[in-house]
């Protein structure tokens, strides 16, 4: 399954300019093979991430990896 997007809709730029990745799609990407510091990583986002992100990430998610245990937080 393969998802594409613009480069503009995954990055974003820090007040100084620097570039980085929008975090529901590193999420994303950890979400494959969830390790303890991947769950460690969604549990401090997730609380960050606002409710257009999240639902964005659980579609994704829906399409990538169905049935993945993160499903259920982001539905809350």
């Amino acid at each position: 399954m393969a998802l594409r997007l613009p480069y503009d809709a995954i990055i974003e730029r820090t007040a100084g300019g620097i570039p980085y990745l929008v975090p529901e799609v590193v999420l994303l990407f950890k979400a494959k093979a969830s390790r303890p510091k991947d769950q460690a990583d969604f549990d401090g986002v997730l609380p960050l991430l606002g409710r257009a992100r999240r639902d964005l990430l659980g579609e994704w998610l829906e399409r990538v990896h169905p049935g993945h245990p993160w499903l259920a937080e982001l539905a809350g």
